[in-house]
């Protein structure tokens, strides 16, 4: 199977919709791998989802650390996938502070038919702990962290863009029963919050990319700017991202769900 459509994938991720590609690399292309390995089956769940009008790119956590035996080890890297067009695209992973001092990214576009099978699968194995709209219901949240739960945060912002990111720490402060919940670091391509803008761009310029069915067709490597998603998330409607931290002005959210697992 070879489908690389989500219908519904808005309201799968406002869901707390896990979202796991499933597939099977093409085996004729295994020399160009830097540790080549047989024909095999992978899913890999994308840990930094961003979503606007039904088009989401999903990243994997950044632990991708490929090695050769008795040649090394190269930098670690993230996988995005997406299901805007049939490519996915690998860049190196940074830390914050350095991502931010250069500025730009190098990202490798490659045509998605560099798997043999390719689907996206929805894990709906999370439970909404806390609500927005509703913020002073803070029971199943106060349930969940003497549980000991692991959680995402499905955001959306004041352009209509939706972010399911995973969370570091939800902390709930019971003075005033309010909470703020701190996502994990990450950086990623701007093309994440325009999805449309690559599809646009390679349209114009790589428009072979987009229509690609055979595995041995070329990738690209371009430049783009970034997209930092750290954010502090306030039960008083409140946001602080990376932005907003430097300029100490918040930002109001649309609506907001916790997720706990």
């Amino acid at each position: 199977m070879f489908d690389f459509s989500l219908p519904g994938a808005t309201r799968e991720i406002m869901d707390g919709g896990q979202i796991v590609p499933v597939m099977s690399p093409d085996p004729s292309l295994g020399e160009r791998y830097f540790n080549p390995l047989p024909a095999y089956r992978e899913s890999y769940p994308l840990t930094q989802i961003v979503t606007k009008n039904d088009l989401f790119w999903g990243a994997t956590s950044g632990t991708n650390q490929p090695y050769s035996i008795r040649e090394g080890l190269p930098d670690p890297v993230v996988l995005a996938y997406t299901n805007s067009a049939p490519i996915y695209a690998t860049f190196v992973i940074q830390g914050m502070t350095e991502a931010l001092a250069e500025g730009g990214r190098r990202v490798r576009l490659a045509p998605l038919h560099q798997y043999q099978q390719f689907k996206f699968l929805v894990r709906r194995n999370g439970r909404p702990v806390w609500d927005g709209a509703n913020p002073g219901d803070t029971a199943a949240l106060q349930a969940a962290i003497e549980e000991g739960c692991h959680y995402r945060v499905v955001m959306e912002i004041e352009d209509g863009t939706i972010l399911s990111l995973p969370v570091d720490i939800p902390m709930y402060f019971p003075q005033d029963n309010s909470l703020n919940i701190t996502t994990h670091p990450g950086t990623l391509p701007a093309f994440f919050g325009d999805p449309q803008s690559l599809i646009d761009g390679l349209a114009a310029h790589n428009a072979g990319m987009l229509t690609a069915e055979s595995a041995a067709a070329e990738s690209a490597v371009v430049t783009v700017s970034l997209f930092p998603v750290f954010f502090s998330i306030r039960s008083d409607g409140t946001y602080y991202g990376v932005g907003e931290i430097l300029s100490g002005e918040p930002k109001k959210w649309s609506q907001v769900r916790l997720y706990a697992y």
